[in-house]
């Protein structure tokens, strides 16, 4: 498909359009993966089916979040909280998901959450969970905050509705709130066979080989309400955050914003 107008070229992506059109931005840097610290590879099989016997070497040690860590992402926190249009009452700075449990791999984002109570606002609960959803998307695809090749990704909870994980982390207590379990007979569902997946990565190749630029925002929202319905509901071990992880994985987000990033350099450009 030619794209000869700006209004054919799909840039608006998930709440946000310019941050996904430059190479250097934060949200595309997060696809070029870097390696883990070396000592955990050694430790580490990321490619088990199993969970992983300790948690990420990278960021923890003894089941404690390493100081140099929990300051860096402490950071990342007030930066983000800056970027707020409105008085926010901190309550907590949790860690959850995989990165906070036994099933992370070389790919995994840490899971950052301000919570607040947003009983205490004086606007529409749905409004405001909008409000900071669009200020989240905004940040992290604007921002490339990595920890030993590990990117961050902040999000803000609400007090009365917790994070499903099975690992949380306070970061202002420097406790566990809820540890994760290893349990070495589980095994990870493999979604590689799933009929979810298999349509989505057909859908996805057929883009990338057909080039066509107006599926590219309705693959990308399909993906992420994929996997926010999963969080939501089954945690990150829920089969739709692991699709959501195997295409990651896969390299199709790259794809995909790589695609976005051309349609446009050839658009506005002049040979």
């Amino acid at each position: 498909m030619k794209i000869n107008s700006i209004n054919n070229y799909p840039y608006k992506f998930y709440n946000n359009h310019s941050t996904f059109s430059r190479p250097e931005n934060g949200y595309y840097n997060k696809f070029q993966q870097k390696p883990a610290a070396a000592d955990s590879l050694r430790q580490v099989n990321f490619c088990s089916k199993n969970l992983n016997k300790v948690l990420c070497p990278d960021i923890w040690q003894n089941d404690v979040l390493k100081p140099e860590v929990a300051k860096k992402l402490n950071l990342v926190a007030d930066i983000f909280q800056q970027t707020l249009a409105l008085p926010f009452e901190r309550k907590d700075l949790v860690l959850v998901g995989s990165m906070a449990s036994h099933n992370y791999g070389k790919f995994s984002d840490i899971d950052l959450h301000l919570v607040t109570d947003f009983s205490k606002y004086n606007t529409d609960a749905r409004l405001l969970a909008d409000y900071f959803k669009s200020k989240r998307d905004l940040f992290n695809y604007t921002n490339s905050f990595m920890m030993y090749g590990h990117p961050v990704e902040v999000s803000v909870e609400d007090a009365a509705r917790k994070a499903r994980s099975q690992g949380r982390y306070s970061l202002m207590s420097g406790q566990w709130l809820k540890k994760p379990v290893y349990d070495e007979n589980f095994v990870i569902p493999d979604v590689s066979k799933s009929e979810k997946y298999l349509n989505l990565k057909k859908s996805l190749d057929e883009c990338l080989a057909n080039k066509d630029f107006k599926r590219i925002t309705p693959l990308f929202q399909e993906i992420y309400r994929l996997r926010e319905a999963g969080l939501s509901t089954g945690g990150e071990l829920s089969k739709e955050n692991l699709i959501f992880r195997k295409l990651r994985n896969e390299g199709y987000l790259k794809k995909l914003i790589d695609l976005s990033y051309n349609a446009l350099s050839n658009l506005v450009s002049l040979d």
